[in-house]
C-alpha cells in the first residue's frame, strides 16, 4: 500500500462526531491534567448515560448521542442560583439561591422538587433580574460526618459556615473560626478624594487560604512568602464533628510547615498517600544567547520541601506538567523541549519555507513507589508537526511556540490504561499517537479534521471511559457570541 493510500485511510477516522452547541471544555489543569467543563454532568433521566446540564438547561444523552435539539429548561424560580451534585449517582441537583436551599430530580419529563428550605446565606444576596433562570456551577457539598448525606459548606470572611439537612429542616451551625483573617487586594494608584466622587472607599479584601476537605478532616493551607522570593506553606489540620444536640466543634491537630519552596508551587495530590504534595512550573526568556529563548522550570516535592525534583528545559510552558501517564496511580512529570537560538531558528526557517515538519520532543519522568521521580526521562518521543510555512525568524519562532503548546497527554483513547498523545499534525488536522509503554506510535493512529482557527481539548465528554476530542470556536451571531463545539468520541 502506498503512502497516499495510507493517508487516505487515516483521514477516514473511526471516531464518531457530533456538534454540541454551547459546550466548552478547557485546556487541562497543568497540575492535575483534568479539563474543566462549562456544565455539570449527571444521569438525570436514569438511562445509564450522563447528561449535560448547562446554565440554561439540560441536554440528555441517549444511545451515545446528545439530544441537542430538545434542551430542557432548568428548574424555575432560581435567580443566579449556585448548583452542585453529590455522590456517585449524582442524579439530584442541589441549589443554593437567595434565601433558599432546594433540591430537584428529573421525573416523568419534568423537574420534581424534593425540598425547599429558607436559609440565610452569608455569601448570597439578591441577584440582578437579568440573571433569572441562570445557574452557576460552584461546589458547596461535602459529607463531613460521612453519613451519606451532604452538608453545605460555605467558607466566608466570618468563618467556615456549615449547614446540615435533617429529616424535615435545615440546621445552621455556628461558624467555625478556623480560617485566617482576609488580606487586602492590591489596587492601582488612584486620586484621593476625587472631584465628583467625594467618598473614601475601603480596600477590597480576599480570602488568604486554601481549604481541603477529606471526610471530617479539614486542612487550612496558607502561603507565607519570604524575602528570597520563595514561599512556605503552613498547614493547620482540623477534625470537625457534628454533635447530636445540633452543635458543632472542631479539634485542631499539630500544625506543620514546608521548607522554603519555589514561589510558583501550589498544593496538589500527586499520589495516594496522606501527605499533601506541592508542585508547579514557570517560564521566562533567557538572554544567554543572541536571541532571547524560553526556559521552563518544572518542579515538585513529595516530602514537604525536604527534597525537590527540579527540571529545566528550553521550552515554553507545556499544556500539562503532571499527570499519570502509565496508569499506575502516581502522577508523573511531563516536559517538552524546543530550541530557539538564532542559528536553530535560521535552520528552522529554511525548513519551514520548504514545508518540512517541525520536531517537538516530549519527556516523561515517572514517579516511583518510593516517593521520588526517575533521574532521567523514562519515555522520550519526538513528534513531527507541520504548521504554516514561515517567511521570517519571528514567524518560525511563533511556529515553534504554537507547537510547544499543542501536545496534550491527558486522555486514553484505546482503553489500555496509558495516556496517549494528541497534537496538531498540520493546520487542518489533529493527530492521535497511541502510547506503547516505552514509546509512542511512529505515525498517527488517528487524524481528525480540526481547522487551525478552532481551539481543542481532551476529555471524556460522554463519560464512557474513553477520551474524546472537543474542538470549539466562538461564532458571532445577531443575538451575541455563541460557543460552537464539535466532539470526536473515542471508541475502542
Amino acid at each position: 500500500m502506498n503512502a497516499l493510500a495510507v493517508a487516505g485511510l487515516l483521514m477516514a477516522s473511526a471516531f464518531p462526531e457530533q456538534d454540541i452547541p454551547g459546550l466548552r471544555v478547557s485546556a487541562p489543569n497543568q497540575l492535575t491534567g483534568l479539563a474543566a467543563f462549562n456544565c455539570l454532568r449527571a444521569d438525570f433521566d436514569g438511562n445509564g448515560e450522563l447528561d449535560l446540564l448547562f446554565d440554561d438547561g439540560v441536554v440528555f444523552q441517549q444511545g451515545g448521542q446528545f439530544l441537542t435539539e430538545s434542551k430542557a429548561p432548568p428548574p424555575s424560580g432560581n435567580r443566579g442560583a449556585l448548583c452542585d451534585l453529590f455522590g456517585e449517582a449524582a442524579d439530584t441537583l442541589y441549589i443554593r439561591s437567595a434565601g433558599q436551599y432546594s433540591a430537584y430530580e428529573w421525573r416523568d419529563g419534568a423537574w420534581a422538587n424534593l425540598f425547599a428550605h429558607e436559609v440565610s446565606w452569608p455569601d448570597i444576596v439578591e441577584t440582578e433580574p437579568d440573571m433569572d433562570g441562570r445557574l452557576l456551577f460552584v461546589p458547596f457539598l461535602h459529607d463531613l460526618d460521612e453519613d451519606g448525606r451532604p452538608e453545605v459548606i460555605v467558607p466566608h470572611f466570618g468563618g467556615l459556615h456549615v449547614y446540615a439537612m435533617g429529616d424535615e429542616e435545615m440546621t445552621a451551625f455556628s461558624p467555625l473560626s478556623i480560617l485566617p483573617p482576609p488580606i487586602e487586594t492590591p489596587q492601582a494608584a488612584a486620586a484621593l478624594w476625587p472631584e465628583g466622587r467625594r467618598r473614601i472607599e475601603l480596600a477590597p479584601v480576599r480570602m488568604n487560604c486554601l481549604i481541603l476537605f477529606d471526610g471530617p478532616r479539614v486542612d487550612v493551607i496558607t502561603r507565607v512568602p519570604d524575602q528570597q522570593g520563595r514561599v512556605r506553606f503552613r498547614i493547620k489540620p482540623y477534625t470537625v464533628s457534628l454533635l447530636g444536640d445540633g452543635g458543632i466543634e472542631s479539634t485542631s491537630g499539630p500544625e506543620w510547615e514546608t521548607k522554603p519552596v519555589p514561589f510558583f508551587f501550589q498544593p496538589v495530590r500527586l499520589n495516594a498517600d496522606d501527605t499533601i504534595d506541592f508542585a508547579g512550573g514557570a517560564w521566562e526568556y533567557s538572554d544567554t544567547v543572541g536571541l532571547p529563548s524560553p526556559v521552563h522550570d518544572t518542579a515538585a516535592t513529595l516530602d514537604r520541601g525536604a527534597t525537590v525534583k527540579w527540571l529545566r528545559t528550553r521550552s515554553f510552558s507545556p499544556l500539562c506538567m503532571f499527570t499519570d501517564v502509565n496508569g499506575d496511580g502516581l502522577s508523573d512529570i511531563i516536559t517538552e523541549t524546543v530550541t530557539l537560538d538564532r542559528g536553530r531558528l535560521k535552520s528552522l526557517l529554511r525548513r519551514r519555507q520548504r514545508d518540512d515538519p517541525l520536531r517537538q520532543t516530549l519527556q516523561v519522568y515517572f514517579q516511583d513507589s518510593r516517593g521520588g521521580f526517575s533521574k532521567t526521562a523514562g519515555l522520550t518521543h519526538s513528534f513531527r508537526i507541520r504548521t504554516r510555512g514561515s517567511s521570517s525568524l519571528e514567524g518560525a519562532a511563533a511556529d515553534a511556540t504554537g507547537a510547544n503548546h499543542s501536545i496534550n497527554l491527558t486522555g486514553d483513547f484505546n482503553a489500555d490504561g496509558q495516556l496517549d498523545a494528541v497534537l496538531r499534525h498540520d493546520p487542518e488536522r489533529i493527530a492521535i499517537y497511541f502510547n506503547k509503554g516505552s514509546r509512542f506510535s511512529s505515525t498517527p493512529d488517528e487524524l481528525l479534521s480540526v481547522p487551525k482557527a478552532w481551539r481543542w481539548s481532551v476529555a471524556d465528554v460522554n463519560s464512557d471511559g474513553m477520551a474524546d476530542v472537543a474542538a470549539h470556536r466562538t461564532e458571532t451571531r445577531e443575538d451575541g457570541p455563541t460557543e460552537m463545539c464539535k466532539v470526536f468520541f473515542g471508541r475502542e
